[in-house]
């Protein structure tokens, strides 16, 4: 029941970074982010539904609602994608500043392949029978994709999303160490999938502000309709 109460708290904090721009009033969203905030949300609590069925022995049930979150998966992962490129291309008053998106869609795309390939991972675990690995992979596709929740909420304490960077991914990367040190502490040994997780959020972090120095990304962000300066 750790994981449950653990994925309840994140579910928390997703509401509250999210609150302002989405739950106070999802009408004042247009039809791909609503749609997108939904699937996310039900992610959450698909997540929490899963591991609440494992601690309580559901086996068939679990299994039934994994089915069901493959499409889910790959809804969720569509729609990110083509938020990722509205917010690109976008114009007009409520647009980011054309100085975030570099950094913002450096954080974005390597997110959402992790994502991806750790659902991939949890998948064939699952079909192997490797439950250690599978719900820890799990468990890693909400800590991967989780800096723009925990960025929005943490923004107004550091007068603006870019300066909450830094302190949003200082946060996620306390979390994978500490689910590495609970892992080892009460297993005597650790597994993979929060090694790579804290790796890639490491990664993400001290490479997104150099983003905008590389021309082959800025060739990328100009063929998904980034505004000329």
């Amino acid at each position: 029941m750790r994981i449950v109460y653990g994925l309840l708290a994140a579910t928390a904090v997703m509401a509250a970074g999210f609150w302002p721009s989405f739950y106070s009033n999802p009408a004042q969203n247009d039809t791909l982010h609503i749609i997108h905030g939904v699937l996310a949300s039900g992610w959450m609590l698909i997540m929490i539904m899963q591991a609440w069925l494992m601690a309580l022995g559901r086996v068939t049930v679990h299994h039934w609602v994994g089915r069901v979150s493959i499409v889910w998966a790959v809804a969720l992962f569509v729609t990110a994608i083509m938020i990722v490129q509205v917010g690109v291309s976008a114009t007009g008053d409520r647009s980011l500043p054309l100085s975030w998106r570099p950094i913002l869609t450096w954080i974005d795309i390597p997110s959402l392949l992790l994502f991806a390939g750790f659902y991939i991972a949890a998948l064939v675990c699952a079909f192997r029978r490797l439950i250690d690995l599978h719900y820890r992979f799990m468990l890693g596709t909400v800590i991967v994709i989780f800096s723009p929740a925990l960025g929005r909420l943490l923004a107004p304490m550091f007068h603006g999303l870019i300066p909450a960077l830094h302190p949003t991914f200082w946060l996620i990367e306390v979390v994978c160490v500490t689910l590495i040190v609970y892992d080892y502490l009460r297993y005597k040994r650790t597994w993979a999938p929060y090694w790579i997780a804290l790796g890639g959020q490491v990664l993400i972090e001290w490479t997104m502000f150099s983003a905008s120095d590389l021309p082959a990304f800025m060739y990328l962000m100009r063929s998904m309709g980034l505004p000329a300066q």
